[in-house]
Parts: structure tokens; sequence; C-alpha cells
């Protein structure tokens, strides 16, 4: 998935779903992108002084994609997720480190933090 608004992309993979599963088998809630994401990376991307040189952490990070656009918006971004989405945002992460040369001031999540992956809804 490709977020583009104004100077500012973010590519992101998303985790497919296998179709023969039960869609209620699994909570895929940190596999793919939702609406409100893309409504609230628009938003920052409009409102880019609120986030120069803030620090945010976005718990429950899923993918990636609003704690690396406001990365590239100037913040330094802490991502994280309970260990199962783990390695998505990991790779995510990554890809987009490779992709623009830098990381802007997000900081990919190598391992989870154990006081924040340990929480449950």
């Amino acid at each position: 998935f490709v977020f583009s608004h104004g100077d500012v992309q973010v590519a992101v993979g998303q985790r497919a779903k296998d179709p023969g599963q039960d869609p209620f088998a699994e909570d895929h809630t940190g596999d793919l992108v939702w609406p409100t994401a893309l409504a609230f990376c628009r938003y920052l991307c409009d409102h880019e002084p609120l986030l120069q040189q803030k620090r945010v952490l976005d718990i429950g990070a899923g993918t990636g994609l609003v704690g690396l656009v406001a990365s590239k918006l100037g913040a330094h971004v802490t991502l994280t997720d309970v260990p199962r989405v783990i390695p998505l945002l990991a790779r995510n992460a990554a890809v987009d480190v490779a992709a623009s040369g830098d990381l802007g001031g997000a900081e990919a999540p190598s391992s989870p933090s154990a006081d924040l992956t340990d929480v449950k809804p």
C-alpha cells in the first residue's frame, strides 16, 4: 500500500488474510491500513508544524503507516505493537529506510518492549 499526500510518500506492506480462513478465527487488526489511518495521515501532512521535533509514541502501530508519516514530517517516532504484529511493522520500517535512505526520526521495532507489547485490549 502506498500513501501519498503532498511531498510525503510512504509505502507499507499489509498481511493478506487467507481467503479460506474464518475471518473471526484470528485478530487481523494490525495487519492492514485502516481508512482512519489514511485520514489521520492526511491531517498530519496538512498540519506538519505540529510534528516538528516532537516525540511520538505510536502504540498499536500496526503497519506503521501513521508513525512513518509522522517521522517524515519531522517527529521522532517510536513504533510498537503486540508481538504478533512486530515482524510486519519492523519489515515496513526497514523497507521505508531502504527506500528513503534513512528512517528520519523513527525507531524500527527490532524487538517488542515488554511493558507495551503485553497490553491487551
